[in-house]
């Protein structure tokens, strides 16, 4: 009898068992046999917080797998009838009772797995229908929508504007529509006015004269995930000029970081500092083995998760400095979910080891780049469709979205830009609706990108425009009118390659955009949507050039809204006595004379300077 026992025990043990015996092999080899590599441990732990220690739909998918399994194999051990019934033989003949009672033991043992079959199939749908929801109720929380007149709701929200229940009248003046069971925040306001601070250059300007400007060293390049704009001059910042900055990285088994590159902008030649010397780092982000930097991360922080395209770097001084911002996993409801962790501080050292400094809470103004991970603000928006629940979602497609231009192709969302209203780092995005053939941005979104606290979200602010603000634009018409205006101011300029790579917003319905010939980008091109002041285009090198007076969309330049009219006798006074717009109506007046007397003059071009080696 015992000997039938254990043909039932072990396959039931070996059946559950498996799994869990895998998964400890697999840890001992991860902190055992490859021990320093930080990122498996980090990995494997992940996936078991995931799967089996939060309520998650894997848990019971587990279980049902394993009853499902116990009664196959009690069924194949448990014979057509009960001991006894009909004619015994062998051990049964001589003990009915005790075969009789294994008999039922089986039975009962099979009666218990197809119970627990039952309750994981109902806990398995319950954790699983809900998943994506729930993901959508944790970053919700920290999700306002910003609306003009909540009693004439723009068309991109209006449909979330149906019976709602009043908010606590501070972060929230409405709650989600009737029947939303996604939390839902509407207030009434709108968007600063003052709008956005330039950049010193596209991003495709930087990526093109910093990867020139490449030492000649073997097995390094830069990071393209780690351009980043630095903003160093706002309060509390380190008052150097904004610029462009990205990690210059080793790779393989012994190629360490080399440095990080700043630019400026103009024809500013790009700088380096470099991991040598006292600041030495004998890591990299793309090494190998013992040459990995995320490794030794992973190792050190076992329970911070990073992005290798949130980090970036700047030089303080002369010495190199990477930041990496950091996200931690958390249970919520049947899922895990991402909040931020402040960031880890990697400088290097005369022996070569990496010196780490964690900072769970960073304040505006304490580093010059963003400390609210990239990646998070991604996670963030994307259950931004669920704020009407899943009904407004399917069905009537709600929700906001980055524009789809072919000008912002691979650059669309999440512009680092410094606010000209209180001088901080966002993360800013011009939206538009969600299943919609419309190209014209109806939203702006803006995070917070210069300040983090470990455990916590930043908030997410959909500002929706009204219907008739002038922020209202299209970016593929601002295209065809810069192109319009290019084709005359240079005429040259289209037929021999040159193209517009970036537009970003400035105040109001002014937006700014670079212009590339080449591989190189060579004008800058300031224009309003409405007409409201001239075109100015200005060439990388800093040199102003005087440009036709040809509006953006047609009709008459004129200058900013309150302004007065320059006139030819304003013209006549010194350049120091006039404002910014009034010399540059002035330039274009001069400009308009002499193309109307015939002079045909090619526009100067700066270049940015060759780079070095």
């Amino acid at each position: 009898m015992r000997s039938r026992g254990r043909r039932l025990a072990i396959p039931l043990l070996v059946w559950w068992l498996w799994l869990p015996a895998g998964f400890a092999i697999w840890l001992f080899f991860v902190n055992v046999v490859f021990e320093g590599y930080g990122d498996l441990r980090l990995g494997t732990w992940r996936w078991f917080d995931a799967w089996f220690v939060v309520d998650a739909g894997q848990r019971w998918f587990y279980l049902l797998v394993g009853a499902l399994g116990t009664i196959v194999i009690v069924s194949s051990r448990v014979p057509a009838r009960r001991p006894g019934v009909g004619r015994a033989r062998g051990p049964a003949r001589r003990f009915p009772a005790v075969e009789a009672g294994g008999y039922e033991a089986r039975l009962a043992i099979g009666a218990l797995a197809a119970l627990l079959a039952v309750l994981s199939v109902i806990l398995f749908i319950r954790a699983v229908w809900d998943n994506e929801k729930d993901l959508a109720r944790f970053y919700q929380r920290s999700t306002t929508f910003v609306v003009p007149d909540l009693k004439n709701p723009p068309a991109a929200i209006d449909t979330l504007v149906n019976g709602n229940a009043a908010g606590d009248g501070r972060r929230c003046d409405l709650l989600g529509p009737h029947g939303d069971d996604v939390p839902a925040c509407l207030r009434q306001g709108t968007m600063p006015p003052k709008g956005w601070q330039s950049r010193p250059g596209s991003l495709a300007g930087a990526e093109i004269i910093m990867t020139r400007s490449s030492s000649a060293s073997s097995n390094v390049e830069l990071m393209d995930d780690t351009f980043t704009y630095l903003s160093g001059g706002y309060p509390g910042g380190t008052g150097q000029k904004a610029a462009w900055s990205a990690i210059r990285d080793g790779s393989g088994w012994e190629t360490p970081l080399y440095g990080v590159v700043e630019w400026t902008g103009g024809s500013d030649a790009p700088t380096e500092c470099l991991f040598r010397g006292d600041h030495r780092i004998d890591r990299a982000f793309d090494g190998s083995r013992d040459n990995s930097l995320m490794h030794l991360l992973n190792d050190r922080y076992p329970r911070l998760v990073f992005d290798r395209g949130d980090a970036w770097g700047y030089c303080a001084g002369q010495e190199p400095v990477i930041v990496l911002p950091a996200q931690r996993q958390v249970h919520f409801k049947q899922r895990t979910v991402m909040v931020a962790a402040g960031v880890v501080m990697v400088r290097g050292s005369r022996s070569g080891g990496a010196v780490f400094a964690y900072q769970p809470t960073v304040r505006p103004g304490e580093l010059p780049g963003p400390v609210y991970p990239d990646s998070l603000v991604k996670a963030q928006r994307d259950t931004v469709k669920w704020a009407g629940g899943r009904r407004l979602m399917n069905r009537q497609g709600f929700g906001l979205v980055p524009g789809k231009s072919s000008v912002q192709a691979g650059n669309d969302s999440d512009y680092l830009l410094r606010s000209a209203d209180d001088g901080r780092l966002y993360w800013v995005t011009p939206l538009v609706p969600r299943r919609s053939d419309s190209q014209q941005f109806v939203a702006y979104e803006t995070v917070p990108a210069d300040e983090v606290t470990a455990g916590q979200l930043n908030p997410l602010t959909d500002y929706v425009l009204d219907q008739n603000d002038p922020r209202v634009v299209n970016l593929d018409q601002f295209v065809a009118s810069a192109t319009d205006f290019l084709s005359q101011a240079d005429p040259g300029l289209v037929s021999s390659g040159g193209k517009i790579v970036e537009f970003l917003p400035l105040s109001g319905d002014i937006w700014q955009g670079y212009v590339e010939v080449q591989g190189r980008v060579v004008y800058q091109i300031t224009l309003s949507y409405h007409n409201r002041i001239p075109v100015e285009l200005v060439t990388i090198g800093g040199q102003g050039r005087a440009a036709p007076a040809t509006p953006a969309g047609g009709g008459a330049a004129t200058g900013p809204p309150g302004a007065a009219a320059t006139t030819a006798a304003r013209c006549g006074q010194p350049p120091g006595q006039l404002s910014d717009h009034d010399l540059a109506v002035c330039i274009q007046a001069l400009a308009a004379e002499l193309a109307a007397r015939g002079a045909t003059a090619a526009p100067a071009q700066t270049r940015p300077p060759a780079a070095a080696g």
